[in-house]
């Protein structure tokens, strides 16, 4: 069974993308108060919750209390909840792929720490965990991804079940933001479902995640083996002077680390191309991953301006220059060391090391340019 909004993403895909106007009602002004005691002038002047989720993020976590969380976890499962589960992820077994399976056992982990959060009143650290949810999980990975899933001419069964999951994920996270930022969730949310009001939604349950299954290990090894790949490559792209647009050929083998099924999104997600017959690596790398060391063999000849790469070294090596000498006086000086907290001579340390450490890298690449 799709929701509304799981709907309107396929039929938005099908149609070549639906473009949205999105003009907060007079219903959903109604909902918040903001035409009584005249503060519908003080909700234009935040009006996407900015200000008070960041409010909420600096609160002081309360004193335990009881009662509204009992009330809520103990309620258990009616048939129709059990019903709309079932129908929910008949598609999980289908999907193959373990990146939606992992972005839904996410949101219900999400889901049930700030279920807790809230019990106990810990509205900064609820905020904090639905902020890095959304940011770092939903934007940053999986709409990249997606992006790789999603056929851009025609329809494939794995598109469609990766729009049910945009579909569905982004409509509960909507309903979890919603008391932190009211209005804009609530004018996306009657876009995205055109229904009336997220205020009269149900609080998420476990059918609106991975419907309360156990957690599949397998897949979250494999995405945080994606993960690490894709930030290492960028990495050393970025080391190696490479644009980050520009693709460059690259080798590595997918099989022996256990992920030839997210190969394409891979590729996508850090520039690299298949190789052609006359492939000639000038630069690699190895990554140690749950499954195998690979390593990673990029052609990046033709695609770096030598004389401006090494004038951004040179730079950088100056600014490290300055950094370990800066801190080598500060560790140099007795009367210093005496008087500092451990903590503020251990941080410096920690400067030293990585200071050295860029001086040694730098020097290296510059030899390679060389």
């Amino acid at each position: 069974m799709e929701t509304r909004l799981e709907q309107k993403l396929l039929v938005g895909h099908a149609a070549g993308g639906a473009k949205l106007h999105v003009e907060p009602s007079a219903q959903t002004a109604q909902h918040h108060g903001q035409q009584q005691d005249g503060t519908h002038q003080r909700h234009q002047a935040d009006p996407t919750g900015a200000s008070r989720r960041e409010l909420l993020v600096g609160t002081e976590p309360a004193k335990n209390k009881q009662g509204r969380g009992q009330q809520r976890h103990g309620q258990g499962k009616d048939k129709y909840e059990r019903n709309q589960i079932g129908q929910r992820f008949e598609h999980r077994q289908e999907r193959g792929l373990p990146v939606d399976e992992q972005l839904d056992d996410l949101l219900e982990q999400v889901r049930l720490d700030v279920d807790a959060y809230l019990d106990n009143y810990q509205f900064a650290k609820a905020n904090e965990e639905l902020y890095h949810f959304a940011w770092n999980e939903f934007c940053d990975w999986y709409l990249e991804i997606a992006k790789v899933q999603i056929p851009r001419e025609g329809t494939s069964a794995q598109g469609e079940n990766t729009q049910k999951v945009l579909g569905h994920v982004l409509d509960a996270l909507l309903r979890l933001l919603h008391p932190a930022m009211p209005f804009v969730t609530e004018v996306l949310w009657q876009a995205l479902t055109d229904r009336t009001s997220i205020v009269v939604a149900s609080w998420p349950t476990a059918a609106d995640t991975n419907g309360g299954v156990a957690v599949d290990a397998d897949a979250a090894r494999r995405i945080g083996d994606v993960e690490k790949l894709v930030t290492e490559v960028r990495r050393f792209r970025a080391d190696q002077g490479v644009k980050p647009s520009q693709k460059v050929p690259a080798r590595l083998d997918f099989v022996a680390c256990d992920l030839q099924d997210l190969e394409d999104s891979v590729r996508s997600l850090v520039r690299i191309e298949q190789p052609e017959d006359d492939f000639a690596a000038s630069a690699s790398l190895e990554i140690r991953l749950s499954q195998a060391t690979i390593t990673v063999e990029l052609d990046t000849s033709g695609t770096v301006d030598v004389a401006a790469e090494r004038k951004r070294l040179e730079k950088d090596l100056a600014n490290a220059q300055k950094e370990l000498e800066t801190t080598a006086k500060k560790l140099g000086n007795e009367a210093f060391l005496s008087k500092a907290p451990d903590a503020v001579v251990d941080k410096i340390r920690g400067r030293a090391q990585i200071a050295q450490e860029e001086v040694e890298r730098i020097n290296k690449r510059l030899e390679e340019l060389a």
